[in-house]
Formats: C-alpha cells, sequence, structure tokens
C-alpha cells in the first residue's frame, strides 16, 4: 500500500484537495538524510483529514485563531498520542510517529479481533475476518495519520473485555473510543446489553427464555457496571475544554458545516438525498469530481444496511446494536454534493458487519475471492488517495 500510495502521488495529477497552504506539515522531511525515501513513501499519505490530525499533534487546538478553527470538529486521544511521540516538537516526527502508532493499533486490533471472532463464530471465520478487514477497499485509512487504527484497537478492546467480564477494562477501553471520535460513545449500550443479556464469560446466567420474558435481563446488577459509566467519559472530557476555550461545548458537531456536512437531518431524508445523488451520478449528470464517490457510497449503503441485517441473524445482539446504530449516526449528517461522504471510512472499523462477512463468505467457500478482489479495489483507492482526489 506504502508502494502504491508512493507511485500514485508521482504518476498521477494532484486533485482539488492539494490545495494545501502547510507545506512544512504534509512534505515534513526538507532538511532530513534519506529525504526522498521518507518523502515518497510516508508524505502520500497526509492527505484530507490527516492534515489536521497532524497539525493539532504540533499546535494545539489553538480555539483562538479564527482560521484553524475546523481543528474543533477532530477529536484528541490520536493527536495527543502523536504528540506523546514526540509530534508536538517537529512535523517529521509527528508523521513518522503518526504512522507507527496507527499500524501498531492496527496490529493490536486485529490480533483481539481474532480473538473476539473466535469466541463468536470459531477459528476459520476469525482468520477470515482479520484478511477482508485487513484488505478492505478503503483500510488504506489503517496506514494513514487518521484515527480508524486506534478506534479498531479500543472499540474491539472494550468488547473483548466486556465478553470476558473484565468490566473495568471495557469501560476504559470505550472512553479511549468515545475520546477517539464520537462513534465511540455509542459503545456504552452494547457493553450494557452484554453486561444485562449476556453472554458473557464471567456469569452463565439463566437459561435464555422465550417470547416477552427475553426483555427481563439475565443477569442482575452489581457494583462493577458501574465502570460502564467511564464509556462517555472521552467526548464529555472534549466537550468540557471546547466549553472552557471556546464558549461552545458542541463545537465538534457545530463546525461540521466548514466541511461541507450539513446539521443532523433523520436518516430518511440523508437516504432520499442519496439517493437522488446516485440517480444523477448514474446518469453521468454532477460534477464529475464527486461522481465516482458517489457511485461507490451508493453501493456500500446497501450492502451495509444488509450486513446489518445478517449482523442481527448471526451474532449475540449487542453486535447488532451496535452496528446499527454506527450505520445510523454515519448517515445522520449528509454533505453537500456528496450527501454520504466518508461512509465507507466511518463504517470501516465497526468490525461486527466485516465479522458477519466473513461467516457469509466461509459458508460459500469464498473468501480467497473475496479478499482478491477487494485487495484490487484497495489498490485502486488507495491510489486515488495518495492523488488528493476526493475519497470515499
Amino acid at each position: 500500500m506504502f508502494v502504491v500510495a508512493a507511485f500514485a502521488a508521482i504518476a498521477f495529477p494532484a486533485g482539488i484537495g492539494a490545495r494545501n497552504p502547510e507545506r512544512g506539515i504534509v512534505h515534513p522531511f526538507g532538511g532530513w538524510p534519506l529525504r526522498g525515501v521518507f518523502d515518497s513513501f510516508l508524505s502520500p499519505f497526509v492527505r484530507w483529514d490527516a492534515f489536521w490530525y497532524l497539525r493539532i499533534a504540533e499546535h494545539g487546538y489553538q480555539p483562538h485563531v479564527e482560521a484553524v478553527r475546523g481543528a474543533r470538529v477532530f477529536f484528541p486521544v490520536y493527536p495527543l498520542l502523536v504528540a506523546g511521540a514526540g509530534g508536538f516538537a517537529d512535523n517529521a516526527v509527528a508523521l513518522i510517529g503518526a504512522t507507527v502508532i496507527s499500524l501498531v493499533a492496527l496490529a493490536v486490533g486485529l490480533r483481539l479481533l481474532h480473538r473476539l471472532t473466535a469466541m463468536e463464530l470459531g477459528a476459520p471465520v476469525a482468520d477470515a475476518t482479520v484478511l477482508l478487514l485487513a484488505f478492505a477497499p478503503v483500510a488504506f485509512f489503517f496506514s494513514a495519520p487518521y484515527t480508524e487504527s486506534v478506534f479498531l484497537l479500543a472499540s474491539v478492546g472494550a468488547f473483548l473485555a466486556a465478553r470476558s467480564g473484565r468490566w473495568a477494562l471495557a469501560g476504559i477501553a470505550a472512553a479511549v473510543a468515545s475520546g477517539t471520535r464520537s462513534a465511540g460513545a455509542l459503545l456504552l449500550l452494547p457493553l450494557l446489553i452484554l453486561y444485562l443479556y449476556g453472554p458473557r464469560a464471567d456469569r452463565e446466567g439463566a437459561p435464555r427464555p422465550l417470547g416477552w420474558r427475553a426483555l427481563v435481563p439475565r443477569h442482575r446488577v452489581r457494583p462493577d457496571v458501574l465502570w460502564l459509566a467511564l464509556a462517555p467519559v472521552g467526548i464529555a472530557a472534549f466537550s468540557l475544554y471546547l466549553r472552557q476555550s471556546t464558549g461552545d461545548a458542541l463545537a465538534w458537531a457545530h463546525f461540521q458545516p466548514l466541511f461541507g456536512r450539513r446539521a443532523i437531518e433523520w436518516p430518511t431524508e440523508t437516504l432520499r438525498q442519496a439517493a437522488v445523488a446516485g440517480f444523477h451520478a448514474g446518469k453521468g449528470d454532477g460534477s464529475h469530481i464527486y461522481r465516482g464517490p458517489i457511485l461507490l457510497e451508493s453501493v456500500y449503503l446497501p450492502a451495509a444496511l444488509a450486513a446489518t441485517i445478517g449482523v442481527f441473524r448471526r451474532l449475540p445482539f449487542a453486535y447488532g446494536a451496535y452496528s446499527l446504530m454506527a450505520l445510523l449516526l454515519a448517515i445522520s449528517s449528509p454533505a453537500y454534493p456528496e450527501p454520504l461522504r466518508s461512509l465507507p471510512r466511518l463504517l470501516l472499523p465497526i468490525f461486527p458487519i466485516t465479522m458477519w462477512l466473513a461467516s457469509w463468505t466461509e459458508r460459500r467457500g469464498i473468501t480467497r475471492g473475496a479478499v482478491v478482489a477487494s485487495a484490487a479495489a484497495l489498490a485502486v483507492l488507495t491510489a486515488a488517495f495518495a492523488s488528493w482526489q476526493p475519497y470515499v
């Protein structure tokens, strides 16, 4: 993927995103030995939101600088990790540290996901899950200075800890996730479902009843449930910081229009807008710059809906609840002229979807073919991302 990105950044003309004034962040290796090697292989991943994360790591949020008020949209855990790796002092160190953090978090996250999937669906499906996620069409975000790897690690860790009955660890992992991106706060509900209804390794519980009695919790509430109150701490702490520094606790939501997103909409309205945009893109109308992403996102949405239904049928209810909430959140803030902007990226670390997909491909014996096809799409989309084309 790094080779593909390096080739694309050299071979293809830069798209609209290349209008970036701070070259020191995008190409930070000016005075380094082997500058060409570092710049060729790491800089092509400093695209779009990655620029903001690296800027925050070095300069902080700068709440009184009006020109960079858009930084308030980006949650702090990942920039803090990059800054802790030395990125607060040097752009080049920030990029190296960010890349290492993303790749290490991905490796650990995939390992934990393998354990969780083996627990729920068996070892063959666990192998397929890791492959399908590592070679997903937009898996380049796991290598870029983005939050996807850290969020995957934290969210999978929270589920695995809950399944094992380690509620303190589950609450801490969920707090890290909610400080990484807003979707992390959604983990509170599935963790609570696992606590009350299972399955969980620390308690067997009563046999699962049928009918309306299934709504009655199988496990009694004990003091350890309070650990789950940590789940929204990350987003709450960031909101308090914004309240103190800018006067607006919800600045992370209110400044979304700076990036082309509208206020919160009902999902049905987003679906209507997406259907209209997809129809015109299919006809060849509108801006050619956004036609490809719109068509791709129009395919992703029904696939994600089908996969979410599959998660409810194949996995414990908590996994389905998490997938459904994440999907609804992802389509609750449409963009113009691309209503489903970033949908594939937002759904990438929602791991129950990949777990179900792996079980589906394994039952039909098509996992290898699916991985090969997905890897081919990954190469194409990595090249588009590295050359500053509108991404998915």
